[in-house]
């Protein structure tokens, strides 16, 4: 399914949360909403299901707009991040739940409901209640859920944010792989970089209710538009072009900001700028400096080598890694 989102505006009283936004999402993209709390972005999402009523604009799905049919007209299915799941029910009436409101016969709704339990790892728990499974377990069935009633759309809401580090990483990879079997257009918001990064075929970042970038992840990461996007998707050294460091490296203007990574900085043996290490963080497959230039910058440095606190140390910065920033 194709959408279009043109010139959506959206306030909460003198608070304009969706500033005129536009976007196209393509037909069986993973689609990426990525921004600081209170962005937009949820709000955006909501819009799409048909929660939210914008005060101005289009939304789209294959070139007919939606924004006057009810959610439930939609053929959209929602994620949320705490699962939302019935108590009382077992696991097959949660999955099923959907399939019984659109009035489904019985012999197919119980073929679909296996294979979407199938599809995510949960048959055998068929019979179970919610209270007796896992949190990644329970996300498991709210993508069953979604996915059962074969949706045009699937809109994950922060679906991985109630999880702890390990199964972050195993539903993460669950949501990829379910999108590459299924192929179904999906929009997923969030805040985390390294989710976005790790599974968006495009991301949308979005600042004050604006878009900021479009863009593939390495689009995003190695050409950002702007400072935000920069030092929101990854770390960032930023300085202003007249600072010393710049005039240091070799940046002959003298208006706006340059950046570079962490994972750019190059520790010399000799030559390059003089620096002091300030911190050492030991991050296993490699440690981070904090180092501080004669000037008194500070900037951080990832490298596979670690450095005691107080070490003399030089560094350099090639030119092809030094982002310049006009706004």
């Amino acid at each position: 399914m194709h959408i279009q989102i043109q010139n959506l505006t959206k306030s909460f009283g003198a608070n304009r949360v969706l500033d005129d936004i536009t976007l196209t999402v393509n037909s069986g993209e993973l689609f990426f909403l990525l921004g600081p709390s209170g962005c937009g972005k949820t709000t955006l999402l909501r819009a799409i299901a048909g929660f939210a009523e914008p005060d101005a604009g289009d939304i789209r799905f294959g070139g007919k707009s939606i924004v006057s049919v009810p959610p439930r007209a939609r053929n959209t299915a929602l994620v949320f991040q705490n699962y939302a799941v019935w108590p009382h029910l077992t696991v097959f009436e949660n999955v099923a739940y959907g399939l019984r409101v659109r009035k489904v016969a019985d012999g197919e709704l119980r073929r679909r409901v296996q294979a979407a339990l199938r599809q995510v790892g949960m048959e055998t728990y068929a019979g179970r209640k919610p209270a007796t499974l896992s949190g990644g377990q329970l996300q498991r069935v709210a993508l069953a859920r979604a996915i059962v009633v074969e949706p045009d759309v699937l809109l994950f809401d922060e679906p991985l944010s109630n999880l702890d580090a390990k199964l972050r990483l195993e539903i993460r990879a669950e949501i990829k792989r379910l999108h590459g079997a299924l192929k179904r257009t999906s929009i997923y918001v969030t805040h985390d970089q390294h989710e976005a990064l790790t599974m968006a075929d495009r991301i949308a970042v979005m600042r004050d209710g604006q878009i900021q970038q479009t863009g593939t992840p390495r689009e995003i990461y190695e050409c950002p538009a702007n400072a935000f996007v920069a030092s929101f998707i990854g770390e960032l050294n930023l300085f202003p072009a007249a600072a010393p460091l710049a005039a240091a490296l070799g940046v002959t203007v003298s208006d706006g900001q340059i950046g570079f990574r962490p994972e750019h900085v190059e520790l010399t043996g000799s030559g390059g700028i003089p620096a002091r290490v300030l911190d050492c963080a030991y991050l296993g497959a490699a440690s981070e400096l904090l180092l501080q230039t004669a000037a008194g910058e500070q900037l951080k440095a990832r490298a596979t080598v670690s450095a005691a606190v107080g070490a003399a140390v030089r560094f350099t910065v090639s030119g092809e890694n030094i982002l310049f920033f006009n706004h």
